[in-house]
């Protein structure tokens, strides 16, 4: 068998970036963790550990008090900056559950209620609730590829009402409300 030596060297270069943007990863979320847990003084919160997954809607989540898991879609597209933000807003979520354990005088019930926010502002981060940045576009085809077109525009519009608009028997007609044109399906990207 012949190996060539340029897809071989090829090969070993993808693979070794790929192994550096995973350790670069690991250490910026328990660089971050570790950070975060000092500012919001829950240093004792010990055997934190973190998940990937596939989730399109979700950039991460807390589960209990020990768990973090984050979006492997997601991340992909985050900057370095963003990918903070995201792991100080999960971990506030742990410290907000931890105390909540702890702390009787804590009394938080709200996922993103006052408790949670004021952590946030300890740890030196808004304490918006929602995601308020700009999705790329790359990623908006990955989460929702569903589009139409009429004579507004193109549009985005949910995997459901897709189904229900193209996937009806041909004598259905569908138009926009705003401007009585037929809708028209655009490919989907893969």
């Amino acid at each position: 068998m012949r190996i060539c030596p340029t897809t071989d060297y090829i090969q070993k270069q993808t693979c070794l970036g790929y192994i550096n943007f995973m350790v670069e990863r690991n250490e910026l979320i328990e660089h971050t963790v570790q950070e975060t847990l000092a500012k919001i003084e829950c240093q004792n919160l010990k055997g934190i550990t973190y998940e990937w997954n596939r989730q399109k809607m979700n950039l991460g989540f807390a589960l209990g008090y020990n768990k973090l898991s984050f979006s492997k879609i997601w991340w992909e597209y985050l900057t370095d900056k963003q990918r903070k933000e995201v792991v100080v807003h999960e971990v506030c979520h742990l410290g907000d559950t931890y105390l909540n354990i702890m702390d009787k005088s804590w009394n938080s019930t709200l996922d993103h209620g006052r408790r949670w926010q004021e952590l946030m502002i300890r740890a030196g981060a808004s304490p918006d609730k929602k995601w308020n940045q700009e999705m790329p576009e790359k990623l908006k085809d990955i989460i929702n590829p569903y589009k139409v077109e009429c004579g507004c525009g193109v549009t985005r519009i949910p995997r459901k009402q897709y189904m229900r608009v193209f996937g009806t028997p041909a004598f259905y007609t569908y138009r926009c409300v705003i401007c009585n044109q037929s809708l028209k399906a655009l490919p989907i990207k893969k």
